[in-house]
């Protein structure tokens, strides 16, 4: 058994960085969550003089991502353990630590993964004697995820805990059903520049460059927004070329200019989906000049997910504008 958790968790680690391969970098989130669950729990007794039963299992956690699909969190677990029909009561705890990683699918239903470690610590009493031990135990999780909103999701998931307790109170594994909710703490991607809707389509309704042009406040070296449909980081090629001929033309004619893309999305969907698909519409846009000429090095890109909106997110036509890249001359 110990075997097979140590070749899950082997998959698990190439299956994320072939994830992040494929994907390519990510951008730091800060954000922090809180979070709590609750299930039940199967108990698989591993030898003879192991009563335990099957209960119900408690949990609060907290927790940082690191990543725009990866977490680390820390939290306390107990298993709610019912008398054995000879009279044996038993209490079993966890501090337990992990790592989660998300795998998006769409930008509100996901999947994820988490491995971690707990330290248990388990009494057994019978007939007025007791006995204590503690001891650590892999755990492997998975489940999916629905996001409520930008700062709640609800998750349900199968829990796995190898080898609880030890030959002074006996042994068992876990398996476990568990459902919970995690609240994100962090400020979020929430506001928004609200203007008249009225405004936005008529906005809509100018040629591209003209529309474009018209939604920035003039700076010095600052380009027009390329918008992407929704949940796509596929470029326009003739949008682009409408938008950037003239950059391209600048950019090749001084190889020491230097251009800065960002990524942007609507408030829809999960903060971390969201980022993650930012950067790859920054990317996207990146190869794009590179295909037309540019040099690798003057480009840099940057993901910023649902943030510095230019219109409402309560229309579709809002949403339409602020799903776009950005372009910044930075030399």
């Amino acid at each position: 058994m110990k075997k097979s958790i140590q070749n899950t968790i082997v998959i698990f680690f190439l299956s994320v960085f072939s994830h992040l391969t494929y994907s390519g970098s990510y951008e730091i989130n800060d954000a922090s969550f809180l979070g709590g669950k609750v299930g039940y729990g199967y108990a698989n007794n591993q030898d003879s003089h192991s009563t335990i039963s099957n209960g119900a299992i408690v949990g609060l956690y907290g927790g940082l991502y690191i990543t725009g699909n990866i977490s680390i969190d820390l939290g306390y677990q107990y298993h709610i353990v019912p008398s054995s029909s000879d009279g044996t009561n038993v209490n079993v705890s966890f501090i337990e630590s992990g790592v989660r990683y998300d795998f998006y699918q769409k930008h509100d239903l996901y999947f994820y993964g988490r491995v971690g470690v707990g330290q248990w610590g388990m009494s057994t009493e019978y007939q007025q004697k007791s006995i204590n031990d503690t001891g650590f135990s892999p755990i492997v999780e998975v489940g999916s995820v629905y996001k409520l909103s930008n700062k709640v999701e609800v998750n349900i998931g199968y829990q796995y805990i190898n080898h609880i307790g030890s030959s002074k109170t006996g042994t068992y594994n876990s398996h476990g059903l568990i459902s919970g909710l995690r609240f994100h703490l962090g400020k979020g991607n929430d506001t928004t520049v609200v203007v008249n809707p009225t405004d936005v389509i008529k906005k809509e309704k100018l040629p591209l460059q003209d529309r474009q042009t018209s939604l920035h406040t003039p700076i010095k070296h600052h380009y027009p927004a390329l918008n992407f449909a929704f949940d796509s980081d596929e470029v326009n090629g003739g949008d682009a070329h409408a938008n950037y001929h003239k950059l391209l033309e600048r950019l090749k004619k001084d190889k020491s200019l230097r251009i800065k893309v960002i990524g942007y999305t609507d408030s829809k969907g999960a903060d971390q989906y969201n980022f993650a698909l930012s950067k790859r519409r920054a990317i996207s846009l990146a190869k794009w000049l590179e295909a037309n000429g540019i040099n690798k090095e003057q480009v840099s890109v940057e993901g910023r997910g649902g943030s510095n909106f230019l219109a409402t997110n309560l229309t579709p036509e809002g949403r339409a504008l602020n799903r776009r890249v950005e372009l910044i001359m930075v030399k």
